[in-house]
């Protein structure tokens, strides 16, 4: 063998492995570019679908701020009337051919967490109550509205709180007559008048600190497309003069679901096996769940 052909193969199988890096490189610069555009597309399509949903709850706001402004005084018995069958109270359909569906509920049945609104000969007792709910429970607490609690939409782990013992006792009792129809003052009074062990002096204190005529209300609202539902919420105050509103948001997938069942979420205490509390526990719920209720 010469030594030009020698020096000719060698070339030759040093190319091979220059070609190949290069391949290489090629690729993954390739491959960086496709990953790159991917993300940038991704960025894009959530901007786009951030602008669309912030002009969608703008849009949705606008039109109910509207109906609102003419049906205000309506919210009551809205909010109250029995075997709604889950039908909404309102509904629309936006230009971009979303449909809306809304339907009211008290929102005042959860405890205030900021308490420095609270009259001074209230707070003592409304603090102790407010300790006796976990502060994780969702549909127990509230950050807004006015302090009174509404007994007629309080959830479950709410009216255990009212009194330090035997408060599933007392709740067992509210639950079951409210089930019938809302609570009146004198409704109420009774009961703790009939409750065993409590002094007059802590019924007159629980008394204050509840409220019949509730003035928070809670507005659920589902916007429905080919994409699925999107569920946002607004709680706002009245009266209708004043009417304000205190928050406006889209809620997140497990709020709703809490918000369905208002009576399973967050409530820490056991539930009875007598078949008459499952009785009066399952009618409050379903009470509950056509109001829309669980006391954020």
């Amino acid at each position: 063998m010469t030594r030009a052909h020698r020096k000719r193969q060698s070339r030759r199988g040093f190319v091979f492995p220059v070609v190949v890096l290069l391949t290489f490189v090629a690729t993954m610069m390739l491959s960086m570019a496709y990953l790159r555009h991917n993300a940038q597309a991704r960025i894009v399509t959530r901007q786009l679908a951030e602008y669309r949903r912030h002009h969608e709850m703008f849009g949705i706001r606008a039109i109910l701020t509207q109906w609102l402004s003419k049906n205000f005084d309506s919210l009551r018995t809205l909010a109250t009337e029995p075997n709604k069958r889950g039908e909404p109270d309102y509904g629309f359909i936006l230009p971009s051919d979303v449909k809306v569906r809304m339907s009211v509920a008290d929102g005042q049945g959860a405890l205030l967490m900021d308490t420095t609104a609270i009259p001074d000969n209230q707070r003592e007792t409304y603090e102790a109550i407010l300790a006796r709910v976990p502060r994780s429970n969702p549909i127990a607490l509230r950050r807004v509205g006015p302090p009174g609690l509404s007994v007629n939409t309080a959830p479950r782990v709410v009216l255990e709180a009212l009194l330090e013992e035997r408060g599933e006792d007392l709740a067992d009792k509210i639950i079951r007559r409210r089930a019938d129809k809302p609570l009146e003052f004198d409704d109420l009074e009774a009961i703790l008048r009939r409750q065993a062990g409590l002094s007059d002096d802590l019924r007159t204190r629980i008394l204050e600190i509840v409220t019949f005529e509730p003035t928070l209300w809670r507005l659920d609202i589902i916007a429905t497309d080919e994409q699925g539902d999107r569920r946002f919420q607004m709680l706002l105050e009245g009266p209708s003069a004043q009417m304000r509103v205190h928050e406006w948001a889209e809620v997140s997938p497990a709020a709703a679901i809490a918000d369905e069942n208002p009576q399973e979420a967050g409530t820490d205490s056991d539930t009875s096996d007598d078949d008459e509390q499952s009785t009066a526990d399952s009618t409050d719920r379903r009470r509950q769940s056509r109001q829309g209720n669980p006391s954020p």
